[in-house]
């Protein structure tokens, strides 16, 4: 049986796939992928950083997304597939209104119902997308974003090896839960007992009604949810990390530590992004403040900006989607919309963040210590285990005063030790994207495909007919 992706001394190792055919020159190949994934660009950038790693290996890389990433998906030097009908989760919940009687439902109820819905004929509806590209292109493996519920599904009527790809967030622990469940607002006594968390998850998301909707034989009762089944692949799973993000969480099988994202996207993030006017000069000393890309920032780099600007010191702020963005702080404070983070980064002596993946993973990768201010989601996740892997200072939104925020910026900047763990743990991802482990361990998975026969299942009624039977 398959041990934890980490050798004795807590550093990633290559998954050890089985059944994998053996060939004295090395896997066999080149292969051919396909890679789901939506467009947003947490997600996009670490499939894209996937598919570079194995075009670069001589594969060919079929991506799967929205026709806007076109470019994107071309610097990564694969090809877009886009979406013929399908609308993802994310498309689902941002664009469908609530309507009818689903109105006057609470906003707890309201929200996990809308979820539910999108989640099932999202699934649906990607595998009934997926199957015939996957026979019809030949494709020896899918790789799918943790987003990109049913592609899982489309893998297993095709028959062939499929793997998922997410953020720290999303590494599975031994009990089968994503590290995202911590954070659930729930009671202590279910929190301890994943049976009951698992059993609970189906209950709520009952993607059974999807793989009965695709002619999928149902699952045997207990084990995984169905919902953590469907968004992390049993064969391999891809966390965008490091292992030593993570050093405390005992591990579920077959799943690859690969260090955070690098690859950049052409032209920046967003549809506002550019290049600065002005060529980007970072002096000795300088704090990278950066904010969150989802428009979500809720005032706090003005907060930030307001905290610091009277210390004097040199200050590089990306605004991002922020609105409120404040004037007048001073020759030592620069405010850019977007600023390419690759160029900046190995030369500022501190980040200030809300503890977006992208940005804490950027910091781990160039070794710069974090002063972390988590807004919401994974972001509190992101910030406790940094935090406890001594890479960064953590400050809750609540406590984060004017005061406070000078505090523990002074703090982070004298603390020398914690500069050098984050210089190691640069050492470490350093390790990992030189050695490839990522491209490795997929070429491994693909030599599994077969060759010959592809489609396990016949086709049946169309899914959404079934779906609507159910």
């Amino acid at each position: 049986m398959m041990k934890p992706i980490e050798s004795s001394s807590g550093s990633p190792d290559s998954p050890d796939l089985p059944d994998a055919p053996a060939a004295s020159g090395g896997v066999p190949g080149p292969f051919t992928f396909l890679m789901t994934t939506p467009a947003e660009t947490g997600h996009l950038l670490r499939i894209l950083e996937l598919a570079r790693g194995l075009t670069a290996r001589g594969h060919r890389v079929l991506v799967h997304t929205q026709a806007s990433a076109e470019a994107a998906v071309r610097a990564a030097g694969a090809e877009l597939v886009p979406y013929a009908r399908h609308h993802n989760i994310v498309m689902r919940l941002r664009d469908r209104p609530v309507e009818g009687a689903l109105r006057w439902v609470p906003a707890i109820p309201r929200n996990l119902i809308r979820f539910r819905e999108a989640l099932i004929e999202s699934s649906v509806e990607l595998a009934e997308e997926l199957t015939p590209i996957l026979r019809r292109e030949h494709v020896d493996c899918l790789v799918h974003d943790t987003f990109g519920f049913g592609a899982g599904y489309a893998a297993e009527r095709a028959g062939i090896p499929w793997a998922s790809a997410g953020n720290a967030a999303t590494v599975i622990d031994a009990a089968g839960l994503p590290l995202l469940a911590r954070s659930l607002p729930l009671p202590r006594p279910i929190i301890e007992r994943p049976a009951l968390l698992h059993a609970l998850a189906d209950r709520l998301l009952p993607l059974g009604r999807a793989r009965a909707a695709l002619g999928l034989p149902p699952r045997r009762p207990g084990g995984l949810a169905e919902f953590v089944r469907a968004a992390t692949s049993p064969e391999l799973h891809v966390v965008m990390a490091h292992r030593g993000f993570l050093p405390d969480v005992a591990l579920r099988e077959r799943q690859l530590f690969a260090g955070p994202v690098s690859f950049n996207m052409p032209g920046g993030h967003g549809p506002q992004a550019s290049r600065p006017a002005a060529p980007v000069e970072v002096q000795p000393g300088t704090v990278l403040v950066s904010t969150t890309t989802t428009g979500k920032d809720g005032g706090l780099l003005r907060r930030v900006l307001l905290a610091v600007a009277p210390m004097g010191i040199p200050i590089l702020a990306t605004a991002a989607s922020a609105e409120d963005v404040p004037t007048g702080l001073g020759a030592h404070v620069r405010i850019e919309r977007y600023l390419p983070h690759e160029e900046v980064f190995p030369r500022v002596a501190a980040v200030i963040t809300h503890g977006g993946w992208g940005t804490v993973g950027r910091a781990l990768e160039h070794g710069v210590p974090m002063l972390i201010i988590p807004l919401f989601g994974d972001q509190h996740i992101n910030a406790a285990q940094a935090e406890r892997g001594g890479f960064a200072h953590r400050l809750p939104l609540a406590e984060a005063t004017p005061e406070a925020i000078r505090g523990r910026l002074r703090a982070l900047l004298a603390d020398g030790a914690l500069r050098e763990r984050a210089q190691a743990a640069a050492g470490e991802i350093r390790q990992l994207k030189s050695g490839a482990v990522a491209a490795g361990a997929l070429e491994r998975l693909a030599a599994r495909s077969p060759h010959r026969e592809r489609a396990r299942y016949a086709p049946g009624p169309p899914a959404a007919q079934a779906l609507e039977q159910w």
